[in-house]
């Protein structure tokens, strides 16, 4: 719409047969029907300053044993103001619901509330975050309010094979646990 605004979307839609998990002697079925509406937008405000946001309608209905369980959601995957070149400087901020997810996937490929700094010094790239619910367990047992995550990256690239970098992800957990672990790790991802 115009040079400013971009609307899209996508559809999709699947039957999926499934049958016998448990492997024992009656075969047991289960038919689901899962369908799903997104729409995404991006607004450019300023020069700098861009509004994004990423909203998905979501519809199920599980057939097993002759019982029918539909469910229906609103889910907003993003929604996020970003400020790229903050005062002329190396320095983006994101602010909002964003995704994470680091290279490999193995810690968390997740949407969070979150404030987020990066930068490109040179070779280096340098990012911090604070963040709720990351690596809380199944999204069903979450409690997103007493837990909040730190997570600081950097990486520079290796010749033209990959790229070299650390982490660290520190969980403050003000809840009934009180369990405040810490991940440093290494990455080494070549090409």
């Amino acid at each position: 719409i115009g040079t400013r605004v971009i609307i899209g979307g996508r559809v999709e839609s699947a039957w999926v047969e499934r049958g016998n998990f448990d492997l024992d002697d009656t075969t047991d079925r289960v038919d689901q029907w899962v369908s799903r509406i997104q729409l995404l937008g991006s607004a450019q405000l300023t020069s700098s300053i861009e509004a994004y946001s990423k909203v998905s309608l979501n519809r199920s209905a599980l057939l097993q044993d002759a019982t029918l369980v539909s469910r229906q959601d609103v889910e907003v995957q993003e929604a996020y103001l970003v400020a790229h070149r903050v005062g002329g400087s190396p320095v983006t901020v994101q602010l909002g619901r964003q995704r994470f997810r680091d290279s490999r996937e193995w810690f968390f490929d997740e949407y969070l509330d979150a404030a987020r700094v990066s930068a490109t010094f040179g070779v280096w790239s340098v990012e911090g975050a604070v963040a709720d619910g990351v690596l809380a367990g199944p999204v069903a047992d979450r409690d997103r309010k007493d837990k909040r995550h730190l997570i600081a990256s950097v990486s520079r690239p290796l010749g033209g094979r990959g790229k070299v970098g650390g982490f660290l992800v520190r969980r403050d957990d003000r809840g009934p646990a009180d369990d405040d672990p810490m991940w440093l790790g290494s990455i080494l991802d070549s090409k």
